[in-house]
Formats: structure tokens, sequence, C-alpha cells
């Protein structure tokens, strides 16, 4: 009985010590990790703000492209408008011209502030 006692005593001796051991070489483990974990967690963070940075400006130059098109659209719309009235214009010239044609060939007095006929 005193060797089974002593057996089961060296068992619990050994078996703290190993676990001793064991916490040792853990914690020796997590310490060797450990800054490889942060770093990872780094990276991701870094990767994200990257990501994140990259979304942005890709929405910035999207909004100033948008921008830009929009300008350069209502610059066409003003310029065609001038066009239009410029044309407006040049017809309604032409018009003034062949009545003022009109009248000369036909040797007609356009009397200026008349109303109906009434002088």
């Amino acid at each position: 009985m005193a060797l089974t006692l002593q057996l089961i005593i060296y068992i619990a001796q050994l078996s703290i010590h190993l676990l001793d051991r064991l916490e040792i070489w853990l914690t020796n483990l997590h310490a060797y990790l450990k800054p490889d974990l942060n770093a990872s967690i780094a990276r991701h963070n870094h990767h994200r703000a990257m990501q994140a940075a990259r979304t942005n400006a890709e929405l910035d130059y999207a909004r100033r492209w948008f921008e830009f098109r929009r300008n350069e659209a209502m610059q066409m719309a003003h310029i065609r408008g001038a066009v239009e009235h410029a044309r407006f214009e040049a017809r309604e010239a032409r018009a003034v011209r062949r009545a003022e044609e009109w009248i000369m060939g036909e040797g007609l007095v356009i009397r200026v502030g008349g109303c109906g006929g009434r002088g």
C-alpha cells in the first residue's frame, strides 16, 4: 500500500511539473505568436482603411466626373440655345430684308405710326 501511495504521489508531482512546463511553453508560444497576431490585425485594419480610401477616391472621381458631364451638358444646352437664337434672328432679318425689297419693288410707302389705314 505504501508503494501505491508513493506511486500516486509521484504521478501527481510529475503531472504538476508537466502542467507547469506546459503553461510555460504555452505562455512562450502566446508571446511568440501575439506580435504576429497584432501585426495581422494591423495589416487587416490597414487593408480595410486602404479599401475605404480607394472607395472614397472612386466615389469622389465619379462625383467629379458626373459634375463635369453635367456642366458640359449645361454648356452645350446654352450653346444650342444661343445658336437657335442666332438662327431665329437671322431668319427674322432675312424676312425683314425680303419685306423691304418687296416694298421697294412694289413702290409702296410705309407710313410710320399708321393705325388701320387712318393717318
